[in-house]
């Protein structure tokens, strides 16, 4: 397992700049086929952006699990 500092490395956070995040789940759970699960995170990062700790330009969500 890698150090999270580790991970850090090498990184930056720039102003006016976009940035992607990709939730993924233990062994492919699908959590996110379920409706209520889908509302906790999207209030969870509402209300991250009344914080002032993010601001989203879109919330897309896929519940499609590539077969691998």
């Amino acid at each position: 397992m890698y150090k999270s500092q580790n991970l850090r490395k090498g990184r930056v956070s720039l102003s006016n700049h976009f940035y992607v995040i990709t939730l993924v789940t233990h062994n492919r759970s699908n959590y996110f086929v379920s409706l209520d699960f889908n509302r906790q995170i999207i209030k969870q990062m509402q209300l991250l952006e009344v914080q002032k700790y993010l601001k989203s330009n879109a919330l897309i969500g896929s519940t499609k699990i590539p077969q691998i």
